[in-house]
């Protein structure tokens, strides 16, 4: 039996992978934090209900020692670095402003302890890091793909870089190691900070209460959005390929914010949203002239990803689940 560490199994894409992985037979060990966020209890419970409780460990990533000693007690075949603190799309979390800084170095040495952890006493191990499109956020493209130069103006983004390039250092001294690139994806796990599960959950109320109303930036921002089980899946198979390298998982659609709210507008059939709706400018979205919109066909090529879900099933999904 295979086993896997999933560090951040009760966030959004750890809880969606472990349960893949123990769908293929994996014997699988989770990391998360002693203080867990409102949305990591609610996944624990859904999960809880429904019989799935993943062995999880309490350990600081960034205590060196703490993660070595799980890493060596366990002796994984395969680790998923998925914890990560992160800048939501409405730039903020817990209702307090994030310090940016205290983020990046968090999240650079938590990605550095694992893989030099790994290098030490773990060099059979396979491990995949989470990175981000906000890796592309300053290069002035129109679309990405593995060839695009790195460039952030975000301090989120560049310490996602910064990841990239401990990855990089650590395969060329033999690990197999890469970075999963990660574009916008979604699901009804999501925490309400992500303008989608804003969406979603305000929608349903409307569709409840015809005089609710609420706020959002400019509408008219277009993305990059798929499916956060489909990209799961790619996760897995980058690490069932035969030498590591770092893939783009995106849908290759560009929807914007309106089409967002159409969809759902469409699916619980509300035909007057607009006057329901503020447009605030306070309300700020990235915009960094670029536009993030990757090209996933060398992870479709080389490794026979594919999307199982189209824009509006997975916007569906997420509506019966709030309405639930």
């Amino acid at each position: 039996m295979k086993r896997a560490i999933i560090t951040g199994i009760l966030g959004q894409d750890g809880s969606f992978l472990y349960e893949l992985l123990e769908r293929l037979g994996y014997q699988v060990y989770g990391i998360a934090r002693k203080n867990l966020s409102t949305n990591s209890k609610k996944i624990k419970d859904e999960l809880s209900k429904r019989g799935k409780n993943p062995i999880i460990y309490e350990v600081d990533l960034q205590e060196y020692e703490e993660i070595k000693n799980v890493i060596k007690a366990i002796q994984p075949d395969e680790i998923y670095h998925l914890s990560a603190s992160h800048v939501s799309s409405e730039g903020r979390r817990n209702g307090e402003a994030i310090d940016e800084n205290q983020l990046f170095k968090w999240n650079v040495s938590a990605t550095a302890n694992v893989l030099a952890a790994c290098n030490e006493i773990a060099r059979g191990t396979k491990i995949l890091t989470a990175g981000s499109c906000l890796m592309f956020d300053s290069s002035r493209t129109k679309e990405q793909d593995e060839t695009t130069i790195y460039s952030s103006d975000s301090l989120y983004g560049i310490g996602k870089i910064t990841e990239n390039k401990i990855v990089d250092y650590y395969r060329k001294r033999g690990l197999f190691a890469c970075t999963a690139i990660l574009y916008n994806h979604e699901s009804y796990r999501r925490s309400e900070d992500f303008v989608t599960k804003k969406i979603v959950r305000n929608m349903c109320r409307l569709k409840k209460d015809n005089n609710h109303c609420f706020s959002l930036g400019n509408i008219e921002i277009k993305k990059d959005w798929g499916y956060a089980k489909d990209y799961v899946k790619g996760m897995y198979l980058m690490l069932q390929g035969e030498r590591p390298q770092d893939y783009i998982l995106s849908s290759g659609e560009l929807h914007s914010i309106k089409e967002f709210i159409d969809v759902c507008a469409e699916i619980l059939q509300i035909k007057d949203w607009h006057e329901h709706v503020e447009i605030n400018c306070n309300i700020t979205n990235r915009n960094n002239g670029t536009q993030l919109f990757g090209n996933p066909k060398k992870i479709e090529t080389e490794l026979g990803w594919k999307k199982e879900k189209g824009f509006k099933e997975w916007i569906s999904e997420m509506i019966m689940e709030e309405m639930r």
